[in-house]
């Protein structure tokens, strides 16, 4: 999902707050125009599988008409974020990291702080 508020890092990112997070790609920083911005939250958000069968298509409309919908994905690809994000869901997003050989958001976050130290 673009951003929500059932998600912090969502909700931080439809105020535009752009805070770097450890990964170092920035949230989203969004103008008010996000396709997500004037819908239901919980469009991003369904729950079980009749809600999911619902939602899912046009929450995945929404986001491909959005101008934000790649830097969204990239988002999330690098965090651990719930909900829809670039049209995908977070099972999507685990196989896309897999298939592209991608690290997931947990490992990066212990890389970057063995790095730290």
């Amino acid at each position: 999902d673009c951003a929500t508020s059932k998600n912090d890092t969502g909700a931080r990112a439809m105020h535009g707050n752009s805070g770097e997070l450890t990964s170092g790609i920035k949230a989203p920083t969004f103008d008010g125009t996000q396709a997500c911005a004037s819908g239901d939250a919980d469009l991003f958000f369904p729950e079980g599988p009749k809600e999911r069968a619902i939602k899912l298509p046009i929450a995945r409309r929404v986001c491909s008409s959005c101008k934000f919908c790649e830097e969204c994905l990239s988002y999330a690809l690098a965090h651990d974020v719930d909900g829809v994000w670039g049209g995908t869901t977070k099972r999507e997003r685990r196989n896309i990291r897999k298939s592209k050989n991608l690290p997931s958001p947990r490992s990066m976050a212990l890389l970057m702080d063995t790095l730290v130290k």
